[in-house]
């Protein structure tokens, strides 16, 4: 008989698509169809490696050059310079990334979707003694994790009035949602970040960034292993993530993860 408590793709894309269909904040504009969903996300959330425009679970039924006229169309009015398409191991059909590149698209990120079991406490993570982890439940807090995200990110820095509301948010956010955020601490300074929800078995991490001059002594370590202790305690018996395969996948392998998707983004010019 099949064990429906074991790590499996069906079993972590289906737990994955729960978190991305809840409903994005309100300056994030989403477009759903049956062929994809497009979204348009504002500066705050911007850096090198996060472009403002992407689109994703493509599953076409018309031509590839018909959907690409048509988003074209859509998002030329926003002064986009490109749109960005991410290919997956659901894509359909499976010429679209020949598509992509025979239309002149590039490469620009790839990711791999990794799950692992919580059933047990066995974290394979070794975390300094000099690295401590609070989960932000404080405007301070936030305050920190707000500049460790600004800088590690590459983001525009907010003013002091976004800094305000944007605190303000996360607080609000804390106690009427699932989601909470975590910053560890190396030598009683702010290193590092990253965000978790939990929703029913599973728990989504994201968002983990180390700022640069901390990298390669722990802190990652200690904002995955206090994630992954807290999902637990509030009823989770997965934790599903991204990862880099040139950053983070290997630390993520190494601390019980594996990988049940690959995806591949692809920046194609508007125009």
């Amino acid at each position: 008989m099949p064990d429906k408590t074991a790590i499996t793709r069906p079993r972590v894309l289906a737990a994955l698509s729960t978190f991305e269909d809840e409903p994005a904040p309100s300056d994030v504009e989403v477009l759903v169809t049956a062929e994809y969903r497009l979204v348009r996300y504002p500066e705050r959330f911007v850096s090198p490696t996060f472009p403002a425009v992407q689109v994703a679970h493509l599953n076409l039924a018309r031509s590839f050059d018909s959907v690409y006229e048509e988003l074209e169309q859509i998002v030329r009015p926003w002064g986009a310079d490109a749109v960005h398409w991410w290919v997956t191991g659901s894509t359909a059909p499976r010429d679209v990334e020949r598509s992509l590149v025979e239309r002149g698209a590039t490469l620009s990120d790839d990711a791999q979707v990794l799950a692992r079991s919580l059933d047990t406490a066995d974290v394979a993570l070794q975390v300094p003694a000099n690295i401590t982890v609070e989960e932000a439940r404080d405007g301070d807090i936030f305050r920190a994790a707000s500049a460790i995200e600004t800088s590690g990110w590459g983001r525009v820095p907010l003013n002091e009035t976004e800094l305000h509301t944007y605190v303000e948010a996360r607080l609000a956010e804390r106690s009427s949602t699932d989601r909470f955020c975590v910053v560890a601490y190396l030598d009683d300074v702010p290193a590092a970040v990253g965000w978790c929800a939990v929703k029913g078995e599973a728990a989504r991490l994201w968002g983990a960034v180390t700022l640069a001059e901390y990298r390669g002594r722990g802190c990652y370590h200690g904002v995955l292993a206090a994630r992954l202790d807290i999902a637990r305690e509030q009823g989770a018996t997965m934790a599903i993530t991204r990862g880099r395969a040139s950053t983070s996948a290997p630390i993520l392998i190494g601390a019980g993860f594996s990988v049940h998707d690959e995806e591949r983004c692809y920046r194609l010019g508007v125009g």
